[in-house]
């Protein structure tokens, strides 16, 4: 775990899961990632299991943008916060607290908000599903 100043170079938008899980239209770690990798175009994102929460890196002069208001369940991190990211090598949703969805892919490479802005808007406009629900419906995703 490393110990990062936001609003240099960059800052993140902190997701609650169920929003994330909501726009993946999974509760399981393989399908909401790969959805995130997709939806934000391999910009680096991490989860705390613990918190159920996401954190998708973005340039710093995001937060000059971000609304909570608009975007419930969410709060983009200002120059007063410090984020504490896994190891880049944790990768693995089964080992440790935290570990990277989508990985840093390249120095500087980040996520872009408006990526993030759609994403939380999918997931604000369609149900939590549930593991019940997903188990239910069977590997061809139907009963």
């Amino acid at each position: 775990m490393a110990l990062l100043s936001c609003g240099g170079i960059f800052t993140a938008v902190r997701v609650n899961a169920g929003l994330v899980h909501a726009a993946a239209g999974s509760v399981q770690a393989e399908k909401a990632d790969a959805y995130l990798r997709n939806a934000l175009d391999g910009g680096p994102v991490f989860l705390d299991r613990y918190a159920r929460l996401y954190y998708a890196l973005v340039p710093a002069e995001t937060t000059e943008r971000w609304s909570r208001r608009e975007f419930p369940g969410t709060d983009c991190l200002g120059e007063d916060h410090y984020l504490g990211v896994p190891a880049v090598h944790r990768t693995d949703p089964e080992q440790g607290r935290a570990y990277w969805c989508v990985p840093v892919a390249a120095p500087g490479r980040l996520c872009a908000p408006r990526d993030v802005m759609t994403l939380v808007c999918d997931g604000m406009s369609k149900p939590a599903p549930t593991e019940d629900a997903e188990a239910a419906e069977g590997p061809g995703g139907s009963p």
